[in-house]
């Protein structure tokens, strides 16, 4: 704590967020500010991730994911995509501040334990690719970040070599619905000799907007044999 005491003394550090200043206890975002991001408690939808009423009759999806034919399995969110949300994601992706995703470790295996019983685990985890191009202008793929807190805390293993992005496509942020479902039309494919028959897959991203590109990607792993595909993202955008 000293130590610690010295480093912040001599290299001040402020919350991600609010730009107050951190105390001791605190990494990267305030408690404040933690606090005030939007919850996605269960029991919650496993088609979209939106919350269900913790009362009446009791389901696994919402009256919209009930008439909706999804490819994978499961959904798993843990907030919603609001500002404050917004901003943490923005200094990950604009400012490369990657050890900020270091503070939803906690819950991401708080949430994942909670989800599967018996400590049941998938068989490997697979992060949404980039395209190259977006790759090389990026250098880094957020979702993969993701899937590496996630790896150290399951003792699972990452396979970055199954799934491939076949072009460049427009963000998905820039588009309508409609856009979206059309823009992630075999966007995706497997890569020649990824074996994956009868393993259950954990697709990670970090953001959901209306599922399309998590659907496009479970698709092709069902088809290419994957007995059980779970999604799970960081927030969802509705």
């Amino acid at each position: 704590m000293l130590f610690k005491s010295f480093l912040r003394w001599t290299y001040p550090e402020d919350c991600q967020i609010c730009k107050n200043a951190l105390l001791l206890t605190e990494e990267s975002i305030c408690r404040s500010c933690f606090t005030l991001l939007k919850n996605i408690e269960p029991p919650a939808c496993t088609g979209c991730g939106i919350e269900l009423a913790p009362y009446g009759k009791q389901t696994h999806k919402c009256s919209y994911c009930k008439r909706k034919h999804y490819a994978f399995d499961e959904m798993l969110t843990l907030f919603r995509y609001e500002e404050k949300f917004k901003k943490i994601i923005h200094e990950v992706k604009f400012h490369r501040k990657f050890w900020i995703l270091d503070i939803f470790r906690k819950k991401l295996k708080r949430h994942i334990k909670q989800q599967w019983a018996d400590n049941a685990i998938p068989d490997t985890l697979i992060p949404v690719p980039l395209d190259k191009k977006r790759l090389q202008e990026r250098k880094f793929n957020q979702s993969l970040l993701l899937a590496k807190i996630v790896s150290s805390e399951l003792n699972a293993p990452i396979r970055n070599d199954v799934l491939v992005r076949n072009k460049s496509h427009k963000p998905q942020s820039w588009l309508s619905r409609k856009e979206r479902l059309k823009n992630t039309l075999e966007a995706f494919d497997i890569r020649p000799k990824a074996s994956i028959d009868g393993k259950w897959i954990l697709l990670i991203d970090d953001v959901i907007t209306t599922g399309s590109t998590v659907q496009a990607c479970a698709k092709k792993l069902k088809e290419n044999g994957a007995r059980k595909v779970s999604v799970l993202t960081l927030a969802r955008t509705q």
